[in-house]
């Protein structure tokens, strides 16, 4: 019988992070919300442990970051937003940052 995607609740580091999401084979897969104890959380789409695909990051102060993750990696057009400002930057083939307005 093949393995299947379930649903669970991980707790890892001693309780300093949680995981609420989609596990497969005992990783991160499908889409989740990784909790860093006082760094803030990650809600989006996981494969095989690391980031994949849509994906946002939301600090305890309240700044968010959206983007598209690739293999563990930000990848294109990342949106940071603070209060009512939004800036966008594209990550270069050579993972340096410019203006994406």
């Amino acid at each position: 019988m093949p393995a299947t995607t379930e649903k669970q609740s991980v707790r890892l580091d001693h309780g300093r992070m949680s995981y609420n999401g989609a596990v497969f084979k005992h990783k991160f897969d499908g889409r989740g919300t990784l909790q860093v104890q006082k760094q803030g959380r990650y809600v989006g789409h996981f494969d095989n442990g690391r980031f994949e695909g849509p994906g946002e990051f939301i600090a305890p102060s309240g700044w968010r970051l959206q983007g598209n993750f690739d293999k563990g990696e930000l990848s294109g057009v990342v949106k940071l937003h603070i209060g009512n400002k939004t800036y966008a930057q594209k990550i270069t083939a050579d993972g340096k940052l410019e203006n994406a307005d």
